[in-house]
């Protein structure tokens, strides 16, 4: 009986511990939209949540299970619309808005027969607010000086998306008639863009996405004046 006992009360001492060790977190990210997730022992668990303006608009919706990305992740545009559903326990596309993949400016490193039949790689997140994050954080990492010769200019931002998913980022701009280019991060310890591979047949293929937006330093203007099509072709 005094094991019994014991053995119940190590049990609520460890559930109580693991209790006190979950944390609800709040974070506002580049594009203002606002990340809602828990984490346990400061590891994502539970569910992960972005919305914009309100509670009931989101754009991203999905779990974690100690760390990592569980089920089904949904990922909506800014007019509610869906852009990708993605199951993550068995690694596999379910819907892609294929509409607004189109827009992208996409080079991939492949034999020119089959380039045209390579899908493109997905980022995994609300299409408009990568957008406006993915600007945000290129005009950042923009030089100081640089900066005021750009504003209204336009910027191309360049993604590189490996046989694995990993991005790196690009912004290239010019500054009095010569070119630069400097790279950038999107996300931090809570918060990441993946990306799907470009893609034919099971077998993946590095690839460049490049895109125009513009300089502009107060991002509500760059939701109201981010038109969703107009990226380079």
């Amino acid at each position: 009986m005094k094991r019994l006992l014991f053995s119940i009360i190590i049990a609520i001492a460890v559930l109580g511990a693991n209790a006190q060790l979950l944390k609800e977190n709040k974070q506002i990210l580049a594009d203002g939209s606002v990340a809602n997730f828990v984490t346990q022992a400061d590891i994502l668990s539970g569910l992960f949540k972005v919305y914009r303006n309100t509670a009931d608009n989101e754009i991203v919706r999905g779990s974690y299970v100690n760390g990592l990305r569980r089920g089904n992740w949904y990922y909506f545009n800014f007019d509610n619309s869906l852009f990708v559903r993605y199951n993550f326990d068995v690694n596999k596309l379910v819907y892609a808005d294929y509409k607004s993949l189109s827009n992208f400016d996409v080079y991939v490193d492949a034999d020119e027969s089959i380039k045209g039949k390579v899908s493109i790689p997905i980022p995994l997140w609300s299409f408009d607010s990568f957008y406006l994050i993915a600007t945000e954080s290129a005009i950042n990492a923009i030089d100081g000086p640089h900066k005021k010769y750009l504003k209204q200019k336009e910027l191309k931002i360049r993604v590189r998306v490996d046989k694995s998913g990993g991005a790196k980022y690009y912004v290239q701009y010019r500054v009095e008639d010569e070119d630069f280019e400097r790279e950038f991060v999107v996300g931090n310890k809570f918060f990441d863009i993946s990306w799907l591979p470009a893609s034919l047949d099971g077998q993946n293929y590095s690839a460049d996405i490049v895109f125009l937006t513009k300089f502009i330093d107060d991002l509500s203007d760059k939701n109201s004046g981010h038109r969703r099509f107009n990226w380079s072709n």
